[in-house]
């Protein structure tokens, strides 16, 4: 709203730059928040900031992350990229994936190094007409200590410094992008025709995520088809060789924390889909 972007216009170094495309970029509005966090972090006394969006979990099996990030904070590290898992759901339907939603792909860096996990590897490859394991992004989430004014001077994971390399698979990101169909037509219905590039400039590459928008333009049908041949799984059996051979995980921890109930479809929760030729 309003209010927001007077916040942001007065506390953002980026604000003048990315102004004109925040209708229509998310990653410009995504930039932005981060910025704003990090501007309003030490009046709440935060000593971190983490930006995560709507479908990510920031997990960890302990009891906290308070010993984690006071463990870095000693180390003196003041940025920590964490790997993130990508949810695999297993249910066509659900008011709430963080409930329904238990199986994960590991991050490749995470998966073993042996020929089972090669061929788990290549069943996602397979299943995907761009011959993707992950359908979204694999490049991690960043956490911060010390932050800069500007977005732009954060490091950036992707050129990993081997220098200061730590191992850490807990805490990690936990992504549920489209876990639903519903949740998918709705995601891919309110993005509609969004633009070939991020910023401006950096060019979407052919990949999971544009041929969703053409197939949009298509028609819902085209988007059901999708759903079910690249991101759904149904087949117990191939669930528990994904399991076995370690490309996949399932963790379960979230959804009672969060006391999450898994819902029927028809709740007033669901995402709202656009009528068919609306």
């Amino acid at each position: 709203g309003e209010a927001l972007l007077q916040e942001q216009r007065s506390a953002c170094p980026s604000f003048g730059k990315l102004e004109a495309m925040l209708g229509s970029d998310v990653s410009g509005r995504q930039m932005l928040d981060a910025e704003l966090a990090m501007a309003l972090a030490p009046s709440l006394g935060c000593a971190w900031v983490l930006c995560l969006d709507s479908d990510e979990l920031f997990f960890t099996r302990a009891a906290s992350v308070h010993a984690h990030l006071e463990g870095l904070a000693s180390a003196g590290v003041d940025q920590m990229t964490y790997l993130n898992h990508e949810g695999v759901p297993e249910v066509e339907e659900t008011t709430d994936y963080f409930a329904s939603t238990t199986l994960f792909r590991r991050h490749h860096f995470a998966v073993p190094l042996s020929a089972e996990a090669r061929i788990g590897l290549r069943f996602w490859m397979d299943r995907s007409q761009r011959g993707q394991y992950m359908l979204f992004y694999d490049n991690g989430k960043s956490a911060l200590q010390k932050w800069p004014r500007s977005q732009n001077q954060v490091a950036d994971p992707r050129r990993l410094d081997i220098e200061g390399y730590r191992d850490c698979s807990d805490p990690c990101i936990l992504h549920f992008p489209i876990c639903g169909m519903s949740w998918f037509l709705a995601k891919y219905q309110t993005l509609g025709n969004f633009s070939d590039t991020w910023l401006g400039k950096v060019k979407v590459p052919d990949c999971f995520h544009s041929d969703a928008r053409e197939l949009c333009a298509a028609g819902e049908e085209a988007l059901r088809a999708k759903f079910r041949a690249e991101v759904i799984i149904e087949d117990p059996e191939e669930v528990g060789r994904q399991l076995a051979c370690g490309t996949c995980l399932r963790i379960e921890d979230h959804a009672r924390l969060l006391d999450s109930i898994a819902a029927a479809a028809t709740s007033s929760a669901a995402p709202k889909v656009a009528p068919r030729g609306a």
